[in-house]
């Protein structure tokens, strides 16, 4: 991004790590923000194994995923999809900051190049983004998407996500009135 003439503020620094205001502030000065998935390993929890699959990379930075997966036996780790989106994707929607996003489904209505500009995993259309940067008009438009979806919608809240637990605890909708269901301790 620098050698395309952005300005870029970025650190892997644990000491750099930025919390409360310190990261509001921060994050008000800023016009882009870069970021991904991320998520939990129910399988790892502690990072052993992504240690042990760099390992093997290091010692051969050629090998492959198939083979990385026969050699650890990730085949008998438990399957599903840990991926998770980071409060970071709200904040950054909530003070108007145009994200980078590795292309991938966030939330349901999130769409890439209306509320993100896309980065393929393999930042194959690097310059298409950093075109797309370069129109701060349409960066502005993006970001105010990113807004209305995640944000004023409302349909992200805590509220909502609180509606949606109930609703499928009780199996109805709770907002279309009935009675509300006591759950008995017991039962």
């Amino acid at each position: 991004a620098e050698t395309e003439g952005f300005t870029c503020n970025v650190s892997t620094k644990s000491s750099d790590v930025l919390v409360g205001e310190a990261w509001w502030r921060f994050l008000g000065d800023m016009r882009f923000t870069v970021g991904r998935l991320g998520g939990a390993s129910i399988a790892d929890p502690r990072g052993r194994l992504a240690q042990r699959v760099m390992q093997l990379q290091m010692r051969d930075p050629l090998i492959t995923h198939d083979e990385i997966a026969r050699r650890l036996k990730t085949d008998l780790l438990p399957q599903g999809d840990f991926s998770a989106i980071s409060p970071r994707l709200f904040e950054c929607a909530a003070m108007g900051v145009c994200q980078v996003l590795e292309e991938a489904h966030y939330v349901d209505g999130f769409e890439p190049w209306r509320d993100y500009l896309p980065l393929a995993s393999d930042l194959s259309n690097t310059a298409e983004v950093f075109e797309a940067m370069r129109d701060w008009d349409r960066c502005e438009e993006i970001a105010a998407s990113a807004e209305n979806v995640l944000i004023r919608s409302g349909r992200h809240s805590y509220r909502q996500f609180v509606k949606r637990f109930m609703d499928v605890c009780t199996g109805h909708d709770v907002d279309a009135g009935g009675k509300p269901v006591v759950l008995d301790v017991d039962e």
